[in-house]
């Protein structure tokens, strides 16, 4: 059986850039891996995404094949980059429309920063006046960020609820709670001015 070939091209993305120079293509020959791909029992099935083979190494989708192992894969648009988390599932900012896709951003890395302990980002996300209101970061581990909630959203303000699973230490059991989040913006960025 003839293998397909695909041909796929590559661009060094400059931000701010309109112009693609030719140094910047690259251009790299994959064949499509045709055996079977069994993660956790399931089979790989995505024939509109293929999964490719170049030099011996295999090419999956990363967001269809982290789906399958319940990693959470998303782009993180404020940071350029992509980020995989297999402990918390998160919903991607991208599935929604503006403004609702930075509300989503500014609670998944919030989550985030809850997660990692990481004291700078968890008060980045407030406002100054918020900063000096709020308790110390959160002592339990956020797992599951979904169902969300936007209300009273005008250009300067939004209230959103969230529904969070999370548990208080590692062997402890899933817990739930709806969490509101009041946002404004401040310099221009959204911003949480309160929860509950």
């Amino acid at each position: 059986m003839k293998k397909k070939v695909f041909i796929l091209v590559t661009t060094l993305a400059l931000i701010g850039a309109t112009t693609v120079f030719a140094s910047d293509i690259k251009k790299i020959v994959l064949t499509t891996f045709t055996s079977p791909i069994i993660v956790d029992n399931q089979k790989y099935s995505k024939t509109d995404l293929p999964i490719l083979s170049y030099k011996d190494n295999t090419y999956v989708p990363l967001r269809e094949v982290g789906n399958l192992l319940g990693a959470n894969v998303k782009w993180n648009s404020s940071k350029k980059q992509i980020e995989i988390n297999s402990d918390t599932f998160l919903l991607n900012e991208s599935e929604y429309g503006m403004p609702e896709n930075e509300f989503v951003n500014l609670i998944n890395e919030l989550s985030v920063a809850i997660n990692e302990k990481n004291t700078t980002s968890y008060f980045s996300h407030f406002t100054k006046q918020a900063q000096t209101n709020f308790p110390k970061m959160p002592e339990y581990k956020i797992k599951i960020v979904n169902h969300y909630i936007f209300e009273n959203v005008t250009l300067d303000n939004a209230s959103v609820k969230v529904d969070v699973y999370f548990t208080e230490s590692p062997a402890a059991e899933l817990m739930y709670t709806q969490t509101s989040y009041e946002l404004a913006k401040e310099n221009g960025i959204w911003k949480i001015t309160g929860w509950s």
